[in-house]
C-alpha cells in the first residue's frame, strides 16, 4: 500500500493544484497527498519536495505556478494530518495489536500519531527522550497474555540504561521501567499492575544482578 501511494504522489500533486481539474478530482488527489505524507513519516519533506520537483515542469506548461501551488497543498496537507493526529491520540488502543511483530520505530510507536502518545508522555514527563534514547537498541512489539510489550537498551552503553514497555489496549494503560546501573524506576498508570511478560521478567532479573 505504501508503494502506491508513493506512486500516486506526483500525479496527485499536480492534479489537486490544477485549477482545471473537478473539485472532486482534486479531493481525491489532496486525500493521497495526506496518506502519502503520514506514510512517510519523519521524511514527509523530502518526499514532498521530490514530487514537487518532479511535476514542475508539466505544471509549467499548464500555465500554473507550480511553487505556489505545491506549498499550499503541502500546508493542506499538514493539517490534514494534524487533524487525523488529534483522532489517532484519542482513538481505539486496539489499533496497536495488529503491529505485533513490528518495530516501534517502524510504525511510530513513540510520535505524536501515536494512541499512546498521551498517556506515555503524562507519565514519564521529562525523562520521555531518555527513555526514547534507552530504546535506542529495540526488540520488536509482542504480545503476551493480551499485553503488548517491547524492551530496548541505550545504543553502544554497554548494558546500562535498558527498558521495557508495557502496553494494555484493553484497559488502556501503560507501565514503563528504566533500569540503570541494577537500579529499576517504574512509571505505571493507576489501578490494578499489568501482567508482565516472561520476557520483561527475565530482563529485570538480570539487570538486578549486575
Amino acid at each position: 500500500m505504501r508503494a502506491r501511494y508513493f506512486l500516486l504522489l506526483p500525479l496527485a500533486l499536480g492534479l489537486a493544484a490544477c485549477d482545471q481539474a473537478a473539485p472532486i478530482a482534486q479531493q481525491a488527489a489532496s486525500a493521497v497527498v495526506a496518506e502519502t505524507l503520514k506514510q512517510a513519516g519523519g521524511q514527509a519533506q523530502d518526499v514532498i519536495d521530490k514530487a514537487k520537483s518532479d511535476v514542475n515542469t508539466t505544471l509549467s506548461s499548464m500555465g500554473v505556478d507550480a511553487s505556489a501551488a505545491m506549498d499550499s497543498l503541502k500546508e493542506k496537507a499538514r493539517i490534514a494530518l494534524k487533524k487525523e493526529a488529534a483522532t489517532l491520540t484519542t482513538g481505539d488502543w486496539h489499533t496497536l495489536d495488529q503491529y505485533s511483530g513490528k518495530y516501534p520505530r517502524d510504525i511510530g510507536l513513540y510520535t505524536d500519531l501515536s494512541p499512546i502518545s498521551p498517556e506515555l508522555k503524562r507519565l514519564l514527563g521529562n525523562r520521555f527522550d531518555t527513555f526514547k534514547e534507552w530504546m535506542g537498541t529495540q526488540g520488536p512489539l509482542q504480545k503476551e497474555k493480551g499485553v503488548l510489550y517491547t524492551t530496548g537498551n541505550k545504543a553502544h552503553a554497554a548494558g546500562d540504561g535498558s527498558a521495557y514497555l508495557l502496553i494494555d489496549t484493553a484497559n488502556r494503560k501503560l507501565e514503563v521501567g528504566m533500569m540503570s546501573k541494577g537500579k529499576l524506576v517504574v512509571y505505571a498508570s493507576g489501578g490494578e499492575a499489568i501482567y508482565k511478560p516472561k520476557d520483561v521478567e527475565t530482563i529485570i532479573q538480570n539487570m538486578a544482578n549486575r
